[in-house]
């Protein structure tokens, strides 16, 4: 969330703390008796944009606000949320794609060109659930009842692994790398994180 100094209106004061902040080596850490009064005076800015200024980690940003016992008022919280809302509108977002979704019909048929197989195969499926000929099952890796049914192969639209919404995501993911069988991965995986819950997060060794 990095913005040109020209975004910022300071005053003297702040204006000569970013001088010698800008001005010491990298290796030098940033004083802390400079830098409190500089964050306690512009707690409208999120922490990110703080530490951009400053030259220092979000994490180094939020060490001082603890240790200088600095908290923000529900104003200026109301103003960090406003701000961020409006970098992240429009182009300003990291995942504009031109404002294609903002066109339904278009989006959808973007959906169809580029993967046409993909999206006979869901509706299919849409359809057999509907009509009682597929049942949806909970995900066989956390057991959540809101599942997807994801296709290790298109060529059989009927045949699916339930999954949740975040484990969908991780087999396509897997997908995308060119490993297409999954399923048996997640269950040895599912395994070894069952052992080491029953044996207390120890691995025992049996004779």
């Amino acid at each position: 969330m990095s913005l040109e100094k020209s975004n910022y209106i300071f005053n003297d004061e702040d204006e000569t703390i970013l001088r010698q902040i800008s001005a010491r080596s990298f290796w030098e850490p940033v004083d802390i008796t400079i830098a409190a009064p500089f964050i306690k005076r512009n707690l409208h800015l999120p922490n990110t944009e703080l530490a951009d200024l400053l030259w220092v980690t979000r994490k180094h940003v939020e060490n001082i606000l603890h240790r200088n016992k600095i908290k923000r008022s529900e104003q200026q919280l109301q103003a960090i949320r406003e701000r961020t809302g409006k970098l992240l509108t429009g182009e300003l977002n990291g995942n504009w794609r031109g404002g294609s979704s903002n066109n339904h019909y278009r989006y959808k048929l973007n959906q169809k060109e580029k993967w046409p197989e993909r999206i006979q195969a869901r509706n299919k499926v849409r359809s057999a659930v509907k009509s009682g000929k597929l049942e949806k099952e909970t995900c066989f890796i956390c057991g959540e009842v809101n599942v997807n049914g994801h296709h290790e192969n298109y060529e059989f639209p009927i045949e699916v692994v339930w999954v949740c919404t975040f484990h969908h995501r991780v087999f396509d993911q897997f997908r995308a790398t060119g490993m297409i069988k999954v399923k048996s991965y997640f269950i040895f995986a599912l395994e070894i994180k069952l052992f080491f819950y029953r044996s207390g997060g120890i691995c025992v060794e049996h004779n």
